[in-house]
């Protein structure tokens, strides 16, 4: 089940919150720190049918109450006894709070500075003290350090329900739902989270597909952006779930210790884990097998769980071998259109590694342009065209211009104006307004969304033996696109 936080500073926008929740959520929270004017209890009950949870949160508990603690208990008392379903106390002042007319009592206990040691005393206690819930609220942690909370989860005897901040935030939301939390918290649209990071409850419902989530699926983690874990989670689940595999992507976290971080998932047990781009060859030297990966790129996107430990996959640099020669076919009309073809690429990161090798062998010229030579000194004898630092490049001359981080800024206008191809990943999955420029002028793009479709397709098949339809995936990214809180995938 959802429940969506209502944190506004007035009943009139209250109002319109909880009429724009109907049939989007099982409960609401109603923040009442948010409210400049005390509410009526009457009128906000009047207007939702469905339990209702009442909260009322101190600054140091991440909300906003201004008033006195005297005065703040007494409101809750107040939504009690107005029938209010729910109400939330903090553990610290549990004892000088008891419900009235059957409200039932969600104890929490707050700590936005650390990931407390003695979270299982602290659950017991909440148990102890008469909690038909327990709500433990914590920073922004990794998976690697979850493990407790992750096992309070697992184990817990009373209805438990784990939020975090930040990018754990959705990692925990599904996790929590994986281990038997009774719901969710959601916000009703980006700007309105009563807690930072909060997923929105479309997303919850259609990305993250948490309606048909439970204790028998299996997962797949996706790190990087809360944006890119989000699309990266709708074409997988999209895809699992037309293969009718147990299987759900679930958004997780990493901190700095990698070995650590493989092992909890392992546990958990989760199946795969997707590196974000940045953390491509990190993984790679974290795995215990390596598939048929080119040992100059030494990069992976997929880690798949085995007895055997983790074997890591390139799967990458086939989506980029296809969409060039897609692009390059459109350009050339010949047979091996990309063969012979300068192409310069810009940049020295691990997808700029990955490019280079991968058209270099599909026969292409290519040319790396980078701040420091030195940066890509082990493939320098296997790239075709050569690795130059911008004061170098002056005369180069290409058919496509590649960018692949920013750090190369520009080029000689001649030798842009004579590109017919272009791709910019510096924002990758997500497309830049400079290519979008590009496209308008009349440009061929390589579009790094359509590299991602693949990566994520490819991912999809080796689970499920099954080719998705692309269109499908087209009709979810017209979805995507709709909803303003997403990133643009054209521009």
């Amino acid at each position: 089940m959802i429940c969506v936080s209502i944190a506004q500073p007035s009943r009139r926008f209250a109002l319109i919150d909880i009429i724009n929740a109907r049939g989007r959520c099982d409960f609401l929270e109603i923040c009442l720190d948010r409210f400049v004017r005390r509410p009526s209890f009457t009128e906000l009950f009047r207007a939702w049918n469905r339990p209702i949870i009442i909260s009322c949160r101190r600054p140091r508990d991440g909300g906003q109450w201004k008033g006195d603690e005297d005065s703040r208990l007494a409101l809750l008392h107040k939504a009690a006894a107005a029938n209010a379903d729910y109400v939330e106390i903090e553990l610290d002042r549990v004892r000088d709070f008891r419900p009235e007319n059957g409200a039932k009592l969600i104890v929490s206990h707050t700590d936005f500075d650390k990931n407390p040691s003695n979270l299982r005393q602290i659950w017991l206690q909440a148990c102890e003290n008469g909690a038909d819930v327990v709500k433990l609220v914590l920073p922004n942690i990794a998976l690697e350090e979850a493990r407790r909370a992750i096992q309070i989860l697992k184990e817990a005897s009373r209805p438990t329900i784990i939020v975090a901040r930040d990018e754990a935030g959705l990692m925990f939301s599904i996790l929590g739902k994986r281990f038997g939390s009774p719901w969710a918290y959601a916000a009703l649209e980006p700007g309105m989270e009563s807690i930072p990071g909060m997923i929105c409850v479309d997303d919850l419902r259609g990305a993250l597909v948490i309606d048909d989530f439970g204790p028998k699926n299996q997962m797949v983690g996706v790190l990087g952006g809360q944006q890119e874990q989000l699309l990266a989670a709708r074409i997988l689940n999209q895809g699992f779930r037309e293969g009718l595999l147990p299987i759900r992507a679930i958004p997780v976290t990493m901190g700095d210790n990698p070995e650590k971080f493989l092992r909890t998932a392992k546990r958990l047990p989760i199946q795969g884990i997707l590196p974000s781009l940045e953390q491509r060859k990190l993984f790679a030297a974290h795995a215990d097998h390596l598939d048929d990966i080119d040992p100059l790129n030494g990069s992976v996107d997929l880690l798949e769980s085995s007895k055997g430990g983790w074997t890591g996959h390139d799967v990458m640099s086939k989506a980029i071998k296809r969409a060039f020669e897609k692009a390059f076919a459109e350009r050339f009309p010949v047979e091996n259109p990309i063969v012979g073809r300068p192409i310069i690429v810009l940049g020295s990161n691990s997808l700029a590694v990955s490019l280079a090798l991968t058209l270099s062998r599909v026969g292409a010229e290519v040319s790396v342009v980078t701040k420091a030579r030195d940066d890509l000194r082990e493939i320098e004898g296997v790239i075709s065209g050569g690795i130059y630092t911008l004061e170098e490049a002056s005369d180069l001359t290409a058919d496509a211009l590649v960018r692949c981080t920013d750090e190369v800024k520009d080029l000689p206008a001649e030798t842009v104006s004579k590109a017919g191809i272009a791709a910019d990943f510096s924002n990758y999955p997500f497309a830049t307004h400079r290519l979008h420029e590009f496209r308008e002028e009349g440009g061929i793009v390589v579009d790094p969304i359509e590299i991602h479709h693949r990566v994520l397709l490819s991912v999809v098949q080796a689970y499920t033996g099954i080719k998705p339809n692309p269109d499908d995936v087209a009709d979810s990214m017209a979805e995507w696109e709709s909803d303003p809180a997403h990133p643009s995938l054209v521009e």
